[in-house]
């Protein structure tokens, strides 16, 4: 598949997408579906980053960070991504895999 293929079909394939809820599960487990490979499939799973070192604020300091990690499959294509919850902006992973199993 060279590059205008991939470009035109991942148009046509998010313009014509619908998730379904199906594919997803609660939070705490990967969420995964075996499917055709023109379908989207997306999976997460909460995970606690621990940071090498200390961040510190001036009214506080933590050594790990609230994180959910995010899977998109589509056909022959992976991508990878994350979503990260410092205390301070008031999402929890709870909320983002909610979100996310919608």
């Amino acid at each position: 598949m060279d590059r205008r293929d991939f470009l035109r079909k991942s148009a046509i394939g998010t313009l014509g997408l619908t998730l379904s809820p199906a594919l997803f599960n609660s939070c705490g487990t990967s969420a995964s579906k075996e499917t055709s490979s023109d379908r989207l499939q997306l999976s997460f799973k909460p995970y606690d980053l621990k940071l090498k070192h200390a961040f510190n604020l001036a009214k506080s300091s933590r050594t790990h960070t609230p994180d959910v990690q995010v899977q998109l499959r589509f056909g022959e294509w992976t991508g990878y991504g994350e979503a990260s919850m410092p205390p301070y902006l008031g999402e929890t992973q709870e909320s983002v895999c909610r979100f996310l199993g919608q």
